[in-house]
């Protein structure tokens, strides 16, 4: 997978972070995972092994969109600019969106920016895949597909097919 062309809006459970935001550097988390999980007693790591932020030393979290102390790095801002870029260059050519799972916590983040641009580009489609949360604003219900699935079952599908 090419890394650096995965914009993950939301953010990685990949990666911690400040739990409050105190700076804007994100670090793997992978060794400090298998650490915990090497070290796991009865669901229960040694407080040593709970991350501590290097700046604040208050805690560390993963790096999750969930409230007003999430980190966009440099590489989030790249990301996002190249996202827009991609949209702005490729509007008025046959544009096939795929939303995967997304459900209400964050809707104006994928899901509303989606039926959004569906709606206002001629030539753009949506397939909202998700085993859940189904509907679909009335407008773009013509230039729309529904998909009633997991993610990742639907993604094997197409890998498989």
């Amino acid at each position: 997978m090419q890394k650096e062309k995965v914009f993950e809006v939301h953010g990685s459970l990949a990666k911690i972070q400040c739990a409050l935001g105190c700076h804007d550097k994100l670090c793997d988390d992978l060794e400090i995972v298998r650490e915990m999980l090497d070290n796991n007693i009865d669901c229960h790591i040694p407080t040593s092994l709970v991350p501590i932020c290097p700046v604040c030393k208050g805690k560390m979290e993963v790096n999750l969109r969930k409230d007003a102390f999430f980190v966009e790095d440099d590489n989030w801002h790249n990301l996002n600019d190249n996202y827009e870029k991609f949209i702005i260059e490729n509007k008025k050519k046959k544009l096939l969106l795929i939303e995967l799972g997304v459900a209400y916590n964050t809707p104006s983040i994928i899901r509303f920016p989606f039926e959004k641009m569906c709606l206002r580009f001629k030539d753009t489609t949506l397939i909202r895949v998700n085993d859940k949360y189904l509907d679909m604003a009335f407008e773009i219900q013509d230039k729309a597909m529904l998909v009633h699935d997991d993610c990742g079952s639907f993604i094997n599908g197409l890998l498989n097919s």
